[in-house]
């Protein structure tokens, strides 16, 4: 099987959302939103919860493998960000209306990928699949949704109390 391109990023649509908002509250109100994004990520990924399906990660199929890991690391628990800098590799890049969130390092990506797509190991997602247009693979879980509405549904109180 080839692989033509591996596609590790996830843009979130923001512009019904940042509506009526001027350019600084914009930017504003996407910096606060990328931040909370990239804090549960590593907040989910370290419990061993995907930040996308909101499951718990599937655990370690190989038992010596499983307890070699909990050995090491203290924790039986699939940790995507423990030992290298894949989670950390996350990033958010601003666009007029919505943010990319994107993995740059090229390792990373691959490892990424292959976590996202359950392509080589185990299906362990951190980024949502833009590819798709529904499901629950397609978006962020309903806890980072939840938190990111009332980010924004702060920002518009407070700009309509002035």
């Amino acid at each position: 099987m080839a692989i033509t391109k591996r596609k590790v990023n996830y843009n979130l649509d923001l512009q019904k959302e940042l509506k009526g908002l001027n350019k600084s509250e914009k930017a504003a109100a996407k910096r606060k939103v990328a931040e909370f994004i990239l804090a549960e990520i590593e907040n989910s990924t370290s419990a061993g919860v995907s930040p996308v399906t909101g499951n718990n990660f599937a655990a370690y199929k190989n038992k010596k493998y499983a307890k070699l890991k909990k050995k090491l690391t203290g924790s039986g628990v699939p940790d995507l960000h423990k030992k290298d800098d894949l989670i950390e590799s996350i990033h958010a890049r601003f666009k007029e209306d919505s943010i990319d969130f994107k993995v740059t390092d090229p390792l990373q990506k691959k490892k990424l990928f292959n976590h996202n797509t359950g392509d080589t190991v185990r299906k362990r997602m951190s980024l949502p699949n833009d590819s798709l247009k529904d499901g629950k693979e397609a978006s962020f879980s309903k806890p980072i949704r939840d938190g990111v509405r009332d980010i924004l549904r702060g920002i518009h109180a407070d700009k309509s109390k002035e």
